[in-house]
């Protein structure tokens, strides 16, 4: 990869879409450190790539996170009977 890329050719490089990528952007560069455009906006390719390896690489190394615990089964059972209970009610 050489050159430039305008925001229509960089949004599918990190996964966006090109609407959601202009509208993010700037905290892409705020907050993850992926590259500012050169001018106007335009992305140095090759900055845009380094970007990705090293990106790629950090998720690579980042622990997984510890999954979330669901509803319990009592929780979810409660819920259940409740909207049964509404259901009835709806119905007489």
């Amino acid at each position: 990869m050489s050159g430039t890329l305008t925001m229509h050719e960089v949004a599918p490089h990190v996964g966006l879409s090109y609407d959601r990528f202009r509208k993010v952007w700037r905290q892409l560069c705020a907050r993850d450190g992926f590259p500012a455009p050169i001018r106007g906006r335009v992305w140095d390719a090759e900055a845009v790539a380094r970007w990705r390896t090293e990106r790629s690489q950090r998720r690579l190394v980042a622990p997984a996170p510890e999954p979330s615990p669901g509803p319990s089964l009592a929780r979810v059972q409660r819920h259940r009977a409740a909207l049964a209970e509404l259901r009835r009610e709806a119905r007489s």
